[in-house]
This record gives C-alpha cells, structure tokens and sequence, in this order.
C-alpha cells in the first residue's frame, strides 16, 4: 500500500500538480502548488487500528474476573470497546489442571484452540473499528504458563508453543494484577468457585 501511495505522489509532483508530506501515521498534509499562488490544506485521517487491546492476567482469585465483569457494565453502551471472554465453552472437553500430564496436554490444547478461535474475533472488532479498545480476560501465553507449572514433558511444550508461535496475534498489553497469597486463597475459598466436577478432577 505504501509503495502505491508513494508512486502516486511521485507522479503528481512530477505533473506540478502537488506536493504531499507525511507527518505522521494519521496527518496528511496536502499542499496545492500553483504559479501566482499557493494554498494549504490539512487533513485529518483516522487509521483503521487505531486502538489498543488490552488483556488482564494473574492468578486465580486475584480479582481478573471481578474487574472485567465490572469493566462490561461500565462500557456496556460504548460500540468502540468490546470485552472478549477467557473461552467461548463454559465448561470445557477435559479438565484443567489435572495431574495427569495426558488430560493435562489435552486441557492446554483446548485451551490453545480457544485463544485462537478468540484472536480471529478480536482482530475482526479491530478491523471494523477505527477507534477501538479491546478487553480480554487473560492472555494466550498463559497457556504457555500454565503448561509449563503442570510439568508438561518437553516434547508437548514444544507443540503447544510452535501452535502459538504460528498465530498472528493480535497486539496486546497485558495488565498483570497482583495481590498476597493469603489473599488470593481466602478469595477462591470464599467465592466457591470450584463446582462438583472441577473438585473431582482436582
């Protein structure tokens, strides 16, 4: 696109007809050349992808859904910010966190399958947003993270990190919360979150 743009304003000024200067990613600065007088117009341009992606990361209970399920309340209205979900299965194929290391390879690859299925619906927004702000809940290189705390041997890491590798993801900036692990256990003991199932995988 650049190479056109560029070749474009080459044969123009070639032509006198007029001179172009970039200024920045979003000014244009177009300048009409004539002999008994010169006129300057400034035009703003809006670029699509013009935004940022924001993902939330940390440890359990250390309050990642909280803030998201606030910050969807409080942006519930705004077309330009859009939040995207952890997963898109509520309840997933295999459970996570197992110590068995084959259940536990089969829960990051799902896992995996659902951060890409999700990178393809944030690019979209991005695409179709000039102005936007994504929020998602975690990052895809927790499963990277996680992959590795489970003791994984070293052959499936090797496959769950070239699977991630060959994904075009989105830009994001991760927002790492933080908090005491006395905390963070009283919160998870407190909320109940573990259902029935997840208590016998576990």
């Amino acid at each position: 696109m650049g190479d056109i743009l560029e070749k474009h304003f080459l044969t123009n000024r070639r032509r006198g007809k007029r001179e172009i200067t970039l200024t920045d990613k979003f000014d244009v600065q177009v300048k009409h050349t004539k002999s008994h007088k010169k006129r300057t117009r400034v035009r703003k341009r809006r670029m699509k992808g013009d935004g940022f992606v924001f993902a939330l990361s940390g440890a359990h209970g250390v309050g990642k859904t909280t803030i998201y399920y606030a910050l969807g309340r409080k942006f519930e209205d705004n077309p330009n910010i859009k939040l995207f979900p952890e997963r898109y299965r509520a309840k997933p194929p295999v459970p996570f966190g197992s110590k068995n290391k084959q259940v536990a390879f089969r829960s990051e690859i799902h896992y995996s399958q659902q951060m890409i299925l999700r990178n393809k619906d944030v690019k979209r927004f991005i695409a179709n947003h000039r102005q936007h702000i994504a929020i998602l809940d975690r990052t895809y290189l927790s499963t990277v993270v996680y992959s590795r705390a489970l003791g994984l041997p070293k052959i499936d890491l090797d496959l769950i990190e070239d699977t991630l590798n060959s994904i075009e993801w989105a830009k994001e900036y991760i927002i790492y919360l933080e908090a005491q692990p006395k905390t963070i256990m009283k919160r998870i003991f407190k909320r109940g979150s573990l259902d029935q199932s997840r208590l016998e995988w576990n």
